[in-house]
């Protein structure tokens, strides 16, 4: 195997579809209802109406985002955003709500125990880069990566000679394992690899079970919030689809 070329031909896929982004990670310690957690107790303005399923119970908060200090082209660089989930099954019910001003706030709203999180978890954001996810059933950007390299012509299908052939499944295996976890802004992906258009949409939340095992999203699943560009402009979060599923 060519690890030198191996490295090139990621390095050549990674750069051309990267996102800047901000990976989530979780904290110690109880979370604040201004604060960026999962579960927990939101954020409420006074007189504002908590978010109900069709049933007319309250809705369990499931994320919150607080933007203070995050920095994405496009994104909101302070407000709180939240999402409300229903019961645990598909499709689910949601709420997207978003807070551009912080104002005095209810202290009678309460942690509601909910299906996707067994406690409250506090989080954190650190700058960071998410290179595309890579579905093996669809390879046209890796393929058009490995023949910028190697001045070759392949096309995903044929025989390869046994060392490209080498190199070929080390370049696939390395792009597989280079999808970033938990994040804003970045690449979302799914356990049924779905694919998504970045260029029409942003991915405003992406948060696997691997985050944290307190959560429940499934059997070791991912959930995903996911918004038209225009919306995201203008402000429409209640425009976000948010969506999941597991193994």
């Amino acid at each position: 195997m060519n690890e030198e070329l191996v490295e090139k031909v990621f390095s050549a896929y990674a750069e051309k579809n990267k996102l800047n982004c901000y990976e989530m990670k979780v904290e110690a310690g109880e979370p604040s209802p201004l604060g960026s957690h999962i579960g927990g107790v939101p954020y409420f303005p006074l007189g504002a109406d908590y978010p109900l399923n069709d049933a007319g119970k309250p809705m369990p908060i499931f994320l919150q985002i607080n933007f203070e200090g995050v920095n994405l082209e496009g994104y909101p660089n302070r407000g709180i955003l939240q999402v409300f989930l229903g019961e645990c099954d598909y499709p689910t019910q949601y709420k997207v709500v978003f807070h551009q001003e912080l104002t005095e706030y209810r202290d009678d709203v309460e942690f509601i125990q909910s299906e996707w999180v067994d406690e409250p978890i506090k989080l954190s954001f650190t700058p960071a880069t998410s290179i595309l996810p890579y579905y093996p059933n669809d390879m046209e950007l890796l393929i058009e990566a490995y023949n910028s390299i190697t001045s070759g012509k392949y096309n995903g299908e044929g025989k390869m000679e046994l060392t490209d052939k080498e190199n070929w499944d080390a370049i696939m295996d390395k792009a597989s394992k280079g999808i970033l976890g938990a994040n804003i802004g970045g690449h979302s992906h799914t356990t049924q690899s779905e694919e998504f258009n970045y260029e029409k949409q942003k991915c405003l939340f992406k948060i696997d079970n691997y985050l944290d095992m307190r959560l429940r999203i499934g059997d070791m699943g991912i959930i995903w919030g996911m918004i038209n560009n225009e919306d995201l402009a203008s402000g429409n979060f209640d425009k976000t689809v948010v969506d999941w599923d597991c193994h």
